[in-house]
């Protein structure tokens, strides 16, 4: 992993308040490689649509977020030059477009009218015959604004920006530097839009992502998990020598990895869903929880062995139930924490559930567990009855670091070698169907990670190559044969 971390703001809701953090922005150039007919682009506005409208000297253009769809003289009729200057919106919503030497246009985002034969007396927003170009450009934008050139000015949340012929400074930092910056937008969302004589467009957001390195004596480096167990609170665990707790509220960082006075390095960590508390461990120090600034071992955990320390086996997997109980998944068995009173999981089935790396349980209180060269498991924490899931039952590894619930019939395992693996169940919960998604599918490595679904019917997935992203919808219906097009999108590689 390489040194540093990013911290995704984003998903944990913070409001960063560190007075030494960087006011950090995404830049994005756009150029005729994007679909831009030429690198100069004249004026900009947002329509009631909220697309984005550009004028160039090679026709006009319109940007809805994702591609740029050029209207010339080629493609469209009445449009009466492609040389344009300015454009603006009427009172109507029409948007109109002149040139250099007088040639007007009118576009109702259907079709496009000619007005170069026009009396421009029949056109109340125009005053006189001179400097058309000039008077559309007054009309302004239906939606966001311009940004004055050379001109110290506020965004619409307040933020100061000025941008003059070489630089874009907002809030007093230099986000972009160029020799042939022009003028500038801001759209209805915030998101600033820098056009150029030469240089295409820029993009210039601000980023939803906080950037921490190195700072205050604190290294970031291998960073290994990332959690955030009460509101405005993360913990960021490291291979080696590191728990940091990022405080939101105050921006304040602090390493939390001392035990008695000596440097520990912790080999999994996790957060209660049911208080919040954090706990950490490792094979040295056994089980801890924090507790105001120090790490109190959990000596049920430890009695539990009745061995020496060095052999005290890993933790893999936690889950906290709908019932409240503590399942604890190690190399040696399954441990489970009822009420204060805490025992191997092997003493109520008579089977020893071994090398447990995940835990998820359904909406009924069944728990599926993926494991470490044991298939999966199906365990009832009501009765105790269990069922195992292997290779020689459908699966395509044994190996299973993550699962997902499509359905409750319908399973997706993140396998250590195998890439994507779908199990269907039948109505005795049986598998009736297994398929595969690998690399010559279309994924980047066949070791998976995580499953993570998010509110949009996207599912996540990290591998030893990068992050995909994958519409669940299509990732199923690949699955079972009805489309051949597998919608895969690569986040990092």
């Amino acid at each position: 992993m390489h040194p540093g971390i990013l911290l995704l703001l984003l998903l944990f809701q913070f409001s960063p308040t560190d007075p030494e953090a960087p006011y950090e922005h995404i830049v994005r150039q756009y150029t005729i490689n994007d679909g831009l007919p030429l690198n100069a682009v004249q004026q900009i506005v947002q329509g009631r649509d909220g697309f984005l409208y550009m004028a160039t000297y090679d026709g006009l253009v319109r940007f809805d977020g994702y591609a740029f769809k050029v209207f010339n003289r080629i493609n469209t009729y009445g449009l009466s030059t492609n040389r344009l200057l300015s454009l603006g919106f009427d009172e109507h919503g029409k948007l109109w477009l002149a040139s250099p030497y007088g040639n007007l246009s009118a576009f109702d985002g259907v079709s496009f009218t000619n007005h170069d034969q026009t009396d421009l007396r029949e056109l109340p927003f125009l005053e006189g015959f001179d400097d058309i170009a000039n008077q559309v450009g007054r009309l302004g934008s239906a939606l966001g604004g311009a940004i004055p050139f050379l001109t110290n000015h506020e965004l619409a949340d307040g933020t100061p920006i000025r941008i003059d012929s070489t630089a874009v400074t907002i809030n007093n930092q230099i986000v972009l530097g160029n020799q042939e910056l022009r003028g500038g937008f801001e759209d209805e969302e915030g998101t600033v839009w820098v056009y150029t004589r030469n240089n295409g467009l820029f993009q210039i957001r601000e980023s939803r992502v906080r950037n921490f390195s190195d700072r205050n004596g604190i290294s970031f480096e291998n960073t290994y998990s990332v959690f955030e167990p009460n509101p405005q609170e993360l913990w960021i665990k490291g291979f080696m020598n590191f728990a940091i707790r990022y405080d939101g509220n105050t921006g304040t960082i602090n390493n939390f990895n001392i035990i008695n006075g000596e440097n520990r390095s912790f080999q999994y960590m996790f957060a209660d869903p049911l208080d919040g508390s954090v706990y950490a461990y490792s094979e040295a120090v056994g089980l801890r929880k924090f507790t105001d600034g120090e790490w109190p071992e959990i000596s049920w955990f430890s009695s539990l062995f009745g061995r020496a320390e060095p052999e005290r086996p890993g933790i893999h997997a936690t889950h906290r139930t709908q019932n409240g109980d503590l399942f604890i998944g190690t190399a040696h068995g399954l441990i489970v924490d009822q009420n204060g009173t805490s025992e191997w999981v092997k003493d109520k089935t008579g089977h020893n559930f071994r090398w447990v790396r995940t835990i998820r349980e359904t909406e009924d209180g069944l728990l599926w567990m993926g494991t470490n060269g044991f298939g999966i498991y199906q365990l009832n924490p009501a009765d105790w009855s269990w069922r195992q899931f292997t290779t020689a039952n459908g699966l395509s590894s044994d190996f299973i670091r993550d699962i997902h619930f499509s359905h409750p019939d319908t399973l997706w395992l993140a396998t250590q070698d195998r890439g994507l693996n779908r199990i269907i169940l039948d109505d005795d919960g049986f598998i009736s169907d297994s398929a595969q998604i690998l690399p010559a599918n279309g994924l980047l490595n066949h070791g998976l990670h995580r499953i993570i679904a998010d509110a949009y019917g996207y599912l996540w997935v990290n591998s030893n190559g990068g992050i995909m992203l994958f519409e669940e919808e299509n990732l199923n219906a690949y699955a079972s044969g009805l489309t051949r097009q597998l919608l895969t999108r690569i986040i990092h590689n």
